[in-house]
C-alpha cells in the first residue's frame, strides 16, 4: 500500500493505481482491526475488519476497470456493500456466528472477482493482453477457493470458530488472501510497465517511419521539388553577387 501510494503521489500516468493503493491500504486496516477483535474477543473490530476486506475487493476490482479503461460497475459494487453489510451485522451481533458472514463475505469475493477476471480474460488490446491474462488467472483463482471456502465454512458451523478445523480453514485461506493481493500489486504494477513500454515502442516505431518517410521525401533523385528549390537558391544566390558586382 505505501508503495503504490508513492507512486500516486509522484504523478505516475497508470490508470486504476490510486484505487488499488486504496485497495492495500484499507485491506491492511482491515486485517489490523480483524486482528485486535480475534485477539480480543470482541465482535466490532472484527466486523469493520472484514467490512475492510470487501471494500478492498472491491476497489482492486475497480483498479482494473480503470486499467482497461471501462466505467466502474457502481450498482453491482453497491449491492455488495450492502448485502455484506448487513449479513455481518446480523451474523455477528443477533445471530453470534462467525460461519455464517465469512460464508457470505467468500460469496462476495467469488462473485467480484469472477466478474474482474471474465472481463479481464477477453481483453484483446496487444498492449494489455498478456498483463491481463495474468490478473485475469489471479482474480479467477480468488474466486475458486472464495467459492470452495464458502461452501466448506458452511459445514464448518460453529458457534465460534475455535475448532482446530475451523481455524486452520481460516488461516489457510487468510494466507492465500495475503498472496492474491500481494500477487494483484506486483501484476499491476508489471501491467502498468508493460503498457508505458509497448506504447513508448510503437511512438518510437511511428516516428522512426515519419522520418524515413520524410528523409525519402527529400531524396534528390525522386524529389522534384529537391531541385526546384536548388534552382531556387541558385538563382537568388547569382542575383545577389550580381547586386554586389555593380
Amino acid at each position: 500500500a505505501v508503495v503504490l501510494l508513492t507512486f500516486w503521489r509522484m504523478r505516475l500516468n497508470a490508470d486504476g493505481l490510486l484505487e488499488m493503493a486504496l485497495a492495500m491500504a484499507i485491506g491492511s486496516v482491515g486485517a489490523l482491526l480483524t486482528a485486535v477483535g480475534t485477539s480480543t474477543a470482541s465482535v466490532t473490530p472484527a466486523y469493520f475488519g472484514i467490512q475492510g476486506f470487501v471494500i478492498g475487493v472491491i476497489l482492486a476490482a475497480r483498479s482494473m476497470r480503470r486499467l482497461q479503461g471501462h466505467p466502474p460497475l457502481i450498482a453491482i459494487e453497491a449491492v455488495v456493500l450492502i448485502v455484506c453489510a448487513l449479513g455481518d451485522a446480523y451474523f455477528f451481533f443477533i445471530a453470534d456466528t462467525y460461519a455464517g458472514a465469512l460464508a457470505l463475505n467468500s460469496i462476495a469475493y467469488a462473485v467480484i472477482c469472477t466478474i474482474t477476471a471474465w472481463h479481464l480474460f477477453r481483453e484483446q488490446r496487444p498492449d494489455l493482453k498478456t498483463g491481463c491474462r495474468v490478473l485475469g488467472a489471479i482474480f479467477g483463482a480468488f474466486a475458486l477457493v472464495s467459492t470452495v471456502r464458502a461452501a466448506v465454512r458452511l459445514y464448518a458451523e460453529t458457534p465460534r470458530p475455535t475448532t482446530l478445523e475451523a481455524v486452520s480453514l481460516d488461516l489457510v485461506y487468510a494466507f492465500f488472501a495475503i498472496a492474491v493481493s500481494i500477487g494483484w500489486s506486483l501484476a499491476f504494477v508489471w501491467t502498468s510497465y508493460s503498457v508505458a513500454e509497448y506504447r513508448l515502442r510503437a511512438a518510437n516505431e511511428k516516428l522512426n517511419r515519419f522520418t524515413g518517410a520524410v528523409a525519402h521525401d527529400r531524396n534528390p533523385i525522386v524529389d522534384r521539388n529537391y531541385w526546384k528549390d536548388r534552382g531556387s537558391i541558385v538563382v537568388i544566390t547569382a542575383g545577389k553577387h550580381s547586386s554586389y558586382s555593380h
